[in-house]
């Protein structure tokens, strides 16, 4: 299980706007919540013909409004923030002694789009499974929490490592000695701050799989055929792992991931959920899913592409602008 794409664009854009720049209040606050609303209005016209093409057995019409349902939170996201300089006004007005409390602010809108378009999603998928005669309920915010779980893998570490940047100015900005000087030179050479980030995160990738299963209610996975059935199949993948656990959701969430760039911190998390309602021939297939994730290295991949990704809108967005390209034009 890796985190949507769009979320991953959203987070990197995010952090390239928020910064120092020219500030209207009004235009920037009213824009800002215009564009939220068009969002909006434009996810719930696609939702409901979505709804109408699973009635009138129209797929091509879902799987067109599915990715509308997609790409539409990440477009209202960059509105806020290249149209309406959401993210100059946060930086002017939002003070960095609220410490993670700054980026809760500034990441609301995203958080609003996102949550839409996955409530959004659930309520098509539902659509889509009463068509076939089930009738089992999809919860709205059961598919918030669903959509924040599945991309926590990006949003854990990030959140922590702005914590820990935050901390480092705000401990600083209060005289801690030789603070104040690391982190004043850390906003004088950005590349030296995108470094410091990679070797966090580079720290922090380790760390992860634990990090999660304290989160999460998790534990062991019992011993019994299930186990047994995975743990031989993992055999004759040749997959390395550190531990095998069951992640406790009460039955919400019908699920499995795998976390961890090296074999002994390697943690493989399939949900209660998906070891009940699931028969033991198709739990392995997903176990299998899973382990085409680490075999294939996507984690330590997802990893560098972030960082890429954000490198290249940094360094890109700085050498237009210093031509004198316009900011929007010079990130998106």
């Amino acid at each position: 299980m890796l985190p949507d794409l769009p979320v991953l664009i959203a987070i990197v854009l995010g952090l390239v706007f928020l910064g120092p720049g020219e500030v209207s209040p009004t235009h920037d606050l009213v824009g800002s919540l215009a564009a939220i609303v068009v969002t909006l209005a434009l996810m719930w016209i696609h939702a409901r013909r979505a709804q109408n093409a699973v009635r009138a057995a129209a797929p091509q019409g879902v799987a067109s409004a599915m990715r509308w349902l997609t790409v539409l939170p990440l477009m209202g996201w960059l509105a806020c923030l290249g149209l309406f300089g959401w993210g100059h006004l946060v930086d002017a007005t939002v003070s960095h002694y609220l410490w993670l409390g700054r980026y809760v602010v500034f990441f609301l809108p995203a958080f609003i789009l996102f949550g839409a378009g996955w409530a959004a999603q659930a309520r098509l998928e539902q659509a889509i499974a009463r068509s076939r005669g089930d009738e089992t309920p999809i919860r709205v915010r059961g598919a918030v929490l669903q959509g924040l779980r599945r991309n926590g893998i990006a949003l854990i570490p990030l959140f922590f490592l702005l914590g820990l940047v935050e901390g480092i100015w705000i401990l600083g900005d209060l005289g801690v000695p030789g603070l104040k000087t690391f982190s004043r030179w850390l906003e004088a050479v950005p590349m030296a701050q995108v470094g410091f980030m990679l070797t966090l995160l580079t720290v922090l990738s380790f760390a992860l799989p634990w990090i999660i299963a304290k989160l999460f209610a998790t534990e062991e996975l019992p011993p019994g055929r299930t186990r047994d059935v995975l743990e031989r199949q993992a055999r004759m993948l040749d997959l390395e792992y550190g531990r095998l656990l069951l992640w406790k959701t009460t039955g919400r969430i019908l699920n499995a991931m795998v976390v961890g760039v090296t074999p002994k911190t390697r943690f493989i998390f399939m949900t209660d959920a998906l070891l009940r309602r699931l028969p033991t021939e198709e739990v392995l297939a997903v176990f299998c899913h899973e382990a085409g994730h680490a075999k294939k290295m996507h984690l330590p991949l997802f990893l560098l592409l972030f960082l890429a990704t954000a490198v290249l809108f940094h360094v890109g967005g700085e050498f237009m602008l210093l031509a004198g390209i316009h900011e929007l034009i010079a990130v998106s």
